[in-house]
C-alpha cells in the first residue's frame, strides 16, 4: 500500500537555506492539500484525541521487537550515511522506539522531544540544525555524540494521522536533495505499509478467530446447557446443578471464579466460592474472606418478572452496591465483574458474581451468548420450586404443616441402617382423649381448630431437633433425641401433658378442655422405627386404659410423679459455706438440677433465686462472700444451661460476689475440660474443682483447669472411723495446700478430723441444707 507524500521541509531558525524544489499540489481521497514553497504543509486538521485513538488502534504499542522496522532503519542508514537513528511512536505523554541505533533507551518524556515538535506542527519532514539541539532533552547525547544536524521524518496511518516518526542524526550537515528527500519518505511509506497490513491481518485474525470462538461458544453452550437438564428432585440436587452450572460456565469462558448466593427466608446467602481451571493463585484466598447475608430485593425492587434472569454489564468494584468486601476483593486484585440474579416467585432467588480476567473476555456477541445460557436457570429454579412444593404436599400434613406419615418414613427410613454406630431416640405416641365427642359435638371446623392449637403447642414444647408429625386425625408422633435418662423423659412427658392440657378457646367462643394420653418408647436407630412406633402407641392405649390424659412407658407411669411437683423441670439447693469457727458464713453453694431442655426464661428463674438468695450472705473481712454453683448434669444438653446460668449469674452480680463454678471430675455425662474452658473464657467465674483424686489422672485435670478451690460438697463414701480422713482426700489436701489453694469440706469432716485437719489453715466447710 503505498501513499502520494508531499514534497518539501520546514526549517527552523539558524538552518540551512531551503532549496528550491518543485512542491506540487496533491490530492488525497476526500483531503484537500495546498502545499506551499517553503515547507511540507499540514495534510489535514486533527485534534490530539482523535490521533491518540488513532495510534491506539494500530495496536502498535504493546507488540514486541519487530524485525522487519530493524530491517528498514538499517538499510535506510547505510543508504544515507547515518549513526545515529530510531524509529519511534508518539503517544499522549511519552515516546515510545521501537527500532534504534545508537541509544539503549525504549522510552522517553515527549515533552521537548524533536517528535514532539514535529506532531505539533503536522507536517511531513523537520530539520533542526546545532543551534536547536541544545534546548532539547533527547535520548541522543547531541554535545558528546557530535550531532550537528537532526532530521525528523512523519509516520502516518491510513488515514493520515501521525502516529510516529523516524528521526535521523547527523554528525555532519548534509545537502537537502530531492533523491533525499525521497528516500526519506520511501522509509516512513513501508513502516506505513507494515502498520497497515499488520492491522488488516490482525483483523482477517480477528474474524478467523471469530468464528472459531462461535463454533467454540456453540459446543459450550450445549455443554452448559447439558447441566440443567437432569431433574432436580430436592433443594440440595437443586445447589448441586446451580454449581456445576456455574462450574461449567468457569470452565468454557476461561472465567477466574464464581461465588453463589441462594436465597433463604428473604435473605441472599452466600454459598460458596468455585474457580475456574486459570485461575491465579492469590484469587483462591476468596475463600477466606466472610461474605455477609444481604437482603433479597423484591421482583417489584429490581423490575423483574417472576423466573427471569438479567446480566449485568461490566461491573468495576465500585458497582457492587450490594457487596461489603469490594476493598478486599481489590486488595487481591480483582477489577471485572458479572453480576447474574435470577428472580423467584417475589424476589431474587440466585445471584451469581463471576469474576473476568478483565472486559476483554467478554465481547458483545459471546456475551449474547452469555445471557442466552443464562436464560436456562429461570426455568431450573421454577422446576426445583415446583418439585419442593409437590414434595411438601407429600410429606406434609395440609391441616397442621405437621410431616404425615410418609414424611416421618422418609425422615427415617425404616429399613434398618448399616450406616454407623447405633443413637437411641424416643417415640412419643400422643392421641387427644374423647376427639371424637369434640366433632360431634362442636362440629369439624372447631375440631379442626383444636387440632392446629396442638400442633401449634407441640412446636412450642419440644425442640428444634426434634421431629413432629401427624399421622392420623388426631394422632401425632414426636422422635426426640438426647435423652439419656428416665427422669428426662418423665420431665418431658409432663410438660406435653402440662402444655396440652390448657384451656383452648375456639373462634365461636367454644371452650376446651383438651386432654392426651402419651405412649413412649425407646428406638435404636439401626431397627425399623415402624417397630418402637408400633409400642408406643401400645402404651399410649395403656394411658387411655387407665383413664387418659397420661403417660406411659416401659416400667413406669407418669401419675408415678417422680418426687416432682407438677409441672415442677428444676430444683435448686442451698448449703451454707462457714469459716473454721463454724459460725461465721462466708459464702453459700448452690446446686442446681437444671431442664433437660434448653430454656432460657428457666433460666433467668433460677438466676434470680440464686443472685437474691447469695445477696444475704455478710461480706466477709478481706474478703468478698463466696459463690459456688453446683450443676446436677442429667443430660448432654446441660452442656448449654450450665454455660447460659453461669454466664447470668456473674452477670448479674456485678464483680459483688466471688463466683465460683463446681466442676465435678466424676461427673459421667458433661465434658469437663470443655466446660472449664468455656467458663475461662467468658470470664466472671472461677474453678472449683470437685472430688479430686478418686480417680487416676485427676492431678492432671488439677493442672489444666488451674482451680482457685477444691471442694468435696459431700463425704467421700466408706469412709471409716479412722482419725484422719480417706487416703484420696488426705492427698487432695496436700496438695492443694502446696498450691496456697481453699479447701471446701462438708461439716461432717470438721466433727471428725478436726485435728487432723488444724494443720490446714485455708479450710472452709460447707453445713446442712437449708430453705430459700
Amino acid at each position: 500500500m503505498t501513499f502520494p507524500t508531499p514534497p518539501g521541509r520546514e526549517y527552523l531558525a539558524g538552518g540551512n537555506p531551503p532549496v528550491d524544489i518543485e512542491k506540487p499540489k496533491v490530492f488525497r481521497p476526500g483531503i484537500h492539500m495546498t502545499l506551499n514553497k517553503d515547507s511540507d504543509s499540514t495534510l489535514m486538521s486533527m485534534s490530539e484525541d482523535v490521533r491518540i485513538r488513532e495510534l491506539i488502534e494500530t495496536e502498535i504499542l504493546d507488540t514486541p521487537r519487530n524485525a522487519r522496522f530493524d530491517e528498514i532503519l538499517d538499510q535506510l542508514c547505510e543508504e544515507v550515511g547515518c549513526k545515529f537513528a530510531r524509529l519511534s511512536f508518539v503517544d499522549k505523554e511519552r515516546i515510545w522506539i521501537k527500532s534504534k541505533r545508537g541509544t539503549a533507551v525504549t522510552e522517553f518524556p515527549r515533552s521537548g522531544s524533536v517528535e514532539d515538535l514535529l506532531v505539533r506542527k503536522s507536517i511531513n519532514i523537520l530539520e533542526l540544525a546545532n543551534g536547536e539541539l541544545a534546548n532539547l532533552d533527547d535520548p541522543f547525547d547531541f554535545k558528546k555524540s557530535e550531532i550537528d544536524e537532526i532530521y525528523v521524518v512523519a509516520i502516518r496511518n491510513q488515514s493520515s494521522a501521525i502516529v510516529g516518526c523516524l528521526v535521523l542524526a547527523f554528525q555532519s550537515r548534509r545537502a537537502y536533495s530531492v533523491e533525499f528527500r525521497n528516500t526519506l519518505l520511501s522509509a516512513a511509506t513501508k513502516y506505513t505499509e507494515i502498520i497497515e497490513t499488520r492491522r488488516a491481518a490482525d483483523s482477517l485474525l480477528a474474524t478467523l478467530r471469530d468464528q472459531q470462538e462461535e463454533i467454540r461458544v456453540r459446543y459450550s453452550s450445549e455443554r452448559i446447557a447439558r447441566t440443567l437438564t437432569s431433574t432436580v428432585n430436592d433443594r440440595n440436587h437443586y445447589y448441586q446443578v446451580v454449581e456445576s452450572f456455574s462450574q461449567t460456565i468457569l470452565n468454557e469462558f476461561d472465567w477466574w471464579a464464581c461465588q453463589i448466593w441462594f436465597e433463604s427466608e428473604g435473605q441472599l446467602i452466600p454459598e460458596k466460592w468455585i474457580f475456574g481451571p486459570s485461575a491465579p493463585r492469590t484469587i483462591l484466598n476468596l475463600e477466606k474472606i466472610f461474605s455477609s447475608p444481604s437482603t433479597s430485593p423484591t421482583n417489584d425492587e429490581t423490575l423483574s418478572t417472576p423466573y427471569s434472569a438479567k446480566v449485568s454489564p461490566i461491573l468495576e468494584t465500585p458497582g457492587l452496591l450490594w457487596a461489603n468486601e469490594r476493598k478486599r476483593f481489590e486488595d487481591l486484585g480483582l477489577r471485572t465483574f458479572l453480576d447474574v440474579n435470577v428472580a423467584g416467585p417475589a424476589t431474587t432467588s440466585i445471584r451469581l458474581l463471576f469474576v473476568l480476567p478483565s472486559s476483554r473476555v467478554l465481547p458483545t456477541r459471546l456475551k449474547l451468548t452469555f445471557e442466552n445460557v443464562i436464560s436456562l436457570l429461570p426455568q431450573v429454579l421454577r422446576r426445583a420450586r415446583s418439585v419442593e412444593e409437590l414434595n411438601y404436599r407429600a410429606t406434609h400434613d395440609e391441616l397442621t404443616g405437621l410431616l404425615n406419615r410418609r414424611g416421618l418414613d422418609l425422615e427415617f427410613p425404616t429399613e434398618p441402617s448399616h450406616e454407623g454406630s447405633k443413637r437411641s431416640r424416643t417415640i412419643f405416641f400422643l392421641d387427644l382423649d374423647r376427639f371424637k365427642l369434640v366433632n360431634d359435638k362442636f362440629g369439624h371446623l372447631v375440631g379442626d381448630e383444636l387440632l392446629v392449637e396442638i400442633s401449634h403447642r407441640l412446636m412450642k414444647s419440644s425442640r428444634p431437633v426434634d421431629a413432629i408429625a401427624r399421622i392420623g386425625g388426631d394422632e401425632f408422633v414426636i422422635v426426640a433425641q438426647g435423652f439419656d435418662e428416665a427422669d428426662d423423659i418423665a420431665k418431658t412427658s409432663h410438660r406435653f401433658l402440662h402444655n396440652l392440657g390448657e384451656t383452648f378457646t375456639a373462634s365461636d367462643g367454644t371452650v376446651i378442655e383438651p386432654r392426651v394420653s402419651i405412649g413412649i418408647s425407646t428406638w435404636d436407630s439401626l431397627d425399623a422405627l415402624s417397630s418402637a412406633v408400633a409400642l408406643a402407641d401400645k402404651n399410649m392405649y395403656a394411658a387411655k386404659d387407665r383413664g387418659g390424659h397420661q403417660a406411659v412407658s416401659d416400667g413406669w407411669l407418669s401419675s408415678d410423679n417422680f418426687g416432682l411437683k407438677d409441672g415442677e423441670d428444676y430444683a435448686i439447693k442451698f448449703q451454707s459455706i462457714s469459716d473454721r469457727e463454724l459460725g461465721n458464713e462466708v459464702g453459700l453453694l448452690a446446686k442446681v438440677k437444671l431442664p433437660p431442655f434448653f430454656a432460657p426464661r428457666m433460666i433467668s428463674d433460677i438466676t434470680n433465686q440464686i443472685c437474691e438468695r447469695a445477696t444475704r450472705v455478710k461480706e466477709p473481712k478481706d474478703s468478698l462472700p463466696l459463690l459456688m454453683l453446683e450443676i446436677i448434669a442429667t443430660s448432654r444438653s446441660d452442656h448449654s444451661n450450665a454455660l447460659s446460668l453461669i454466664d447470668s449469674v456473674a452477670e448479674q452480680i456485678g464483680g459483688k460476689i466471688t463466683v465460683a463454678s463446681v466442676i465435678n471430675l466424676d461427673s459421667k455425662i458433661l465434658d469437663n475440660n470443655y466446660i472449664a474452658r468455656e467458663i475461662v473464657e467468658h470470664g466472671g467465674s472461677v474453678i472449683a474443682l470437685g472430688n479430686v483424686f478418686d480417680k487416676p489422672f485427676d492431678l492432671q485435670h488439677l493442672e489444666e483447669l488451674n482451680p482457685a478451690f477444691f471442694i468435696r460438697s459431700s463425704p467421700k463414701e466408706g469412709w471409716d472411723d479412722a482419725d484422719m480422713p480417706p487416703l484420696s482426700d488426705r492427698t487432695s489436701l496436700a496438695v492443694v495446700a502446696e498450691l496456697g489453694i481453699t479447701a471446701i469440706l462438708p461439716v461432717s469432716y470438721s466433727n471428725k478430723y478436726g485435728r487432723y485437719l488444724s494443720k490446714f489453715p485455708n479450710v472452709l466447710y460447707i453445713q446442712a441444707e437449708m430453705g430459700n
